[in-house]
C-alpha cells in the first residue's frame, strides 16, 4: 500500500461559521459502505492497520502535508493508539470527525477522511487515499478528484 501524493485535499465549506462544528441536534453520520469500501469512524481498534498505512506512506504524507514533523520516523504504534484514542474522543464530543476508509473485509486501510473546524470558522475536510495493487479500484471510488 502506498499513499498518493497530492490527494490530501482541503476544502472549505461556507456557511458553517458557528462556534460549534455541528448543531446540538445534528445526527453524525456513522459512515457508509459499498461493495468496494467501507467508511466508518476510526477507533483505537484500528491502530495496527492504520499505523502500517501511515508508516508505509510517510514520505508521501510529508509531501502532501508540506511538513515533515508528522509522522516522524520514530512514530510508534503506542503513539498512534494515543492519537486514535483522542480522535475517537473528539468524535464522540462532536468536536471533529475522523473516518477510516477500509476494504469491505476490514483488512486494509484505503484512506481517511477528516472533518474539523477550519481556521476562521468554516469547516475543513481533508481526505487521503492509499492506492496500490490491492486497493486501487476501491480507492478510486473514494477519491474526491478521481485521481486515485
Amino acid at each position: 500500500m502506498k499513499w498518493m501524493a497530492g490527494l490530501l485535499l482541503v476544502l472549505s465549506v461556507t456557511g458553517c461559521g458557528s462556534a460549534e462544528l455541528v448543531p446540538a441536534d445534528f445526527t453524525v453520520p456513522v459512515g457508509f459502505e459499498t461493495d468496494r469500501f467501507r467508511v466508518r469512524p476510526i477507533t483505537v481498534a484500528d491502530a495496527e492497520m492504520d499505523y502500517e498505512a501511515v508508516m508505509e506512506g510517510i514520505e508521501l504524507i510529508h509531501s502532501a502535508l508540506l511538513d515533515d514533523r508528522w509522522p516522524s520516523e520514530e512514530f510508534t504504534l503506542e503513539q498512534n493508539k494515543r492519537d486514535l484514542a483522542e480522535k475517537e474522543r473528539r468524535f464522540q464530543q462532536t468536536k471533529n470527525f475522523t473516518y477510516t476508509v477500509v476494504s469491505p473485509d476490514e483488512k486494509r486501510v484505503l484512506g481517511c477522511v477528516y472533518v474539523f473546524p477550519g481556521i476562521g470558522g468554516p469547516v475543513a475536510v481533508r481526505m487521503g487515499c492509499i492506492p496500490g495493487p490491492r486497493s486501487s479500484s476501491a480507492a478510486r471510488g473514494v477519491a474526491l478528484d478521481g485521481r486515485c
